[in-house]
């Protein structure tokens, strides 16, 4: 198998169970792995032991994990979409993109990649998995599912390539509630006598014992198949257009040489049990100075009525009496608490969130200067955004390839009333996109575009896309119901923009054609003169015309 020989050492310590069902040494190491890490995700007592100071105590555990993992999770693979891209058949590309936008929305896909995203990070594997049903309407054949990597195996060849995946999970037996078996999912590529993929793909379901079903690993003597269960299939070939596997896994930071990622908190698995540490000792330490210890050189007391010793009753109104050369009282303990505290923020602050790449702004802790200063708030995000971009280069290639499987092979398989013809659809093309993950200051985003477009260095038709996508809303259609473009808005803003200038200046219509007596009529309501009306200094029935001096 695939693995990197230090990929899991850091999480070796803490691990406390495994899974009977896995067998082969490094496959079982890396679901207890997904074990640990799902439960200090979710602040579970069962992995991370901390030393109780008192038998009725109860550990506190600071959800450091979780801090961690959302802080990423919120500036990773930011508000995933699909694009047609334009190429081919234009008529087909706008079905495409009716089906992709139906398909987003019927199988929740941002719904599954954000939980696949998220749990990916925990674990530091996701993985998607397509299937067809030919019984379905039209349009609604293609599905995906959201497959939890633990149950996720690779089958490889001599080279270590990949050419097959068993999904093996455990199902309650049909013939016994109380036991469970094992239901195995096969996808293979067909090989020729000369181990070359013959571009055939391969599905079988079949039932095992538990921990008996992995050949890869089991010699034939220790396999122990089922033979029934609920909808058993037999190896047959999926349809011919497709000729790749249906399963889609990406890993977090993959190690060299490794078909398997690691989780966003490996080697951050001491420094999660030191705070936890920290902060009970730190509880039990205020319950102490405030129900107190104490201490006798007094016997213990004996119950008048048995004989018998019992326990002190100390509590309000008790009054407690010892003999002259007696003691009792109470043990001084820690009366400050700022060690702890300081102890505790340092390991959280210097240790796991700067460790983990992650600022106090992702976190949500925000300085308003940084924030209202734009390079202030980009320096402080630029490491956790540039790992993460790193991550996202696994998201794009996967995705990528996915969204092109289901558009060239899938599509024609089950879709094919619309999408039939293989010729077509092989010049189409889907990819992914994602949104910037860097936040937006969304006024000086739009005060930038509006002073761009009045010093006419873009055009309107520019600035108009540009406010759209910050989510300005402009109309869609016009009073009659037609459909208005970006052009449209353009010509009904320009036309919006002339009225007003006439509003305010009625002379300047006039003066555009060529006469300001027309104007000053228009605007006043006087008659136009009659006749020929003379030019001013002009020369009337061949005298000059009078001029009038005023003194002052």
């Amino acid at each position: 198998m695939t693995y990197n020989p230090k990929q899991y050492d850091a999480a070796r310590d803490f691990i406390q169970t495994g899974d009977d069902n896995v067998v082969e040494p490094h496959d079982k190491l890396r679901v207890q792995c997904y074990d640990l890490y799902e439960n200090l995700y979710i602040n579970s007592t069962w992995q991370l032991k901390i030393t109780i100071r008192g038998d009725e105590s109860h550990p506190l555990l600071m959800p450091s994990a979780r801090k961690l993992v959302e802080a990423t999770n919120r500036f990773l693979g930011i508000n995933v979409d699909y694009l047609v891209e334009g190429e081919g058949d234009a008529g087909t590309q706008q079905a495409l993109d009716d089906w992709w936008k139906s398909f987003f929305k019927r199988e929740a896909f941002k719904s599954l990649f954000e939980s696949n995203k998220r749990w990916g990070l925990v674990r530091g594997d996701s993985a998607f998995m397509l299937y067809g049903n030919p019984n379905k309407q039209a349009g609604d054949r293609v599905c995906i599912a959201e497959v939890d990597p633990r149950q996720v195996f690779t089958i490889e060849d001599d080279e270590l390539n990949t050419i097959g995946y068993y999904i093996a999970e455990r199902i309650t037996d049909w013939r016994d509630s109380n036991k469970q078996v094992c239901k195995r999912t096969a996808f293979r590529k067909q090989l020729d006598d000369n181990g070359q993929p013959t571009g055939v793909i391969t599905s079988e379901v079949t039932y095992w014992e538990i921990g008996k079903w992995d050949d890869r690993y089991l010699d034939q003597s220790e396999l122990e198949p089922i033979s029934g269960g609920p909808d058993p299939q037999p190896e047959e070939p999926l349809p011919p257009s497709i000729t790749q596997l249906p399963v889609y896994k990406w890993r977090n930071t993959p190690p060299q040489n490794s078909s398997w990622g690691i989780s966003q908190l490996a080697g951050l698995e001491t420094l999660m049990y030191g705070v936890n540490q920290s902060l009970t000792d730190e509880d039990a330490t205020i319950v102490f100075q405030g129900l107190g210890m104490y201490m006798t050189t007094a016997a213990p007391p004996v119950d008048p009525n048995t004989g018998q010793v019992t326990d002190w009753n100390i509590g309000p109104m008790q009054i407690i009496e010892v003999g002259a050369d007696q003691v009792f009282q109470r043990v001084s303990g820690v009366t400050d608490m700022s060690p702890y505290m300081n102890h505790m923020d340092y390991i959280s602050d210097k240790g796991l969130s700067e460790a983990a790449g992650v600022p106090a702004l992702a976190i949500g802790r925000v300085d308003v200067t940084a924030v209202q200063s734009g390079i202030a708030m980009k320096m402080e995000l630029m490491p956790l955004i540039a790992a993460n971009s790193e991550k996202e280069l696994e998201y794009v290639t996967i995705l990528d390839q996915m969204f092109h499987d289901i558009t060239q092979m899938w599509l024609p398989a089950y879709e094919s009333e619309t999408f039939g013809n293989l010729a077509t659809m092989e010049q189409m093309s889907v990819v992914c996109v994602f949104d910037d993950p860097m936040p937006v200051d969304r006024n000086a985003e739009i005060q930038e575009t509006l002073l761009l477009q009045t010093s006419n260095l873009i055009l309107t038709k520019m600035a108009i896309a540009k406010l759209r996508e910050l989510g300005w809303k402009y109309p869609t259609v016009d009073d009659q119901g037609n459909a208005l473009t970006d052009d449209d808005i353009v010509n009904m803003l320009t036309d919006q923009a002339s009225s007003a200038a006439t509003a305010m200046d009625p002379f300047a219509a006039g003066a555009a054609g060529g006469s300001n007596l027309s104007a000053f009529d228009t605007a006043t309501g006087t008659p136009p003169p009659q006749g020929n009306v003379p030019a001013p200094g002009a020369s009337t029935n061949g005298n000059t015309p009078k001029q009038t001096l005023s003194l002052g």
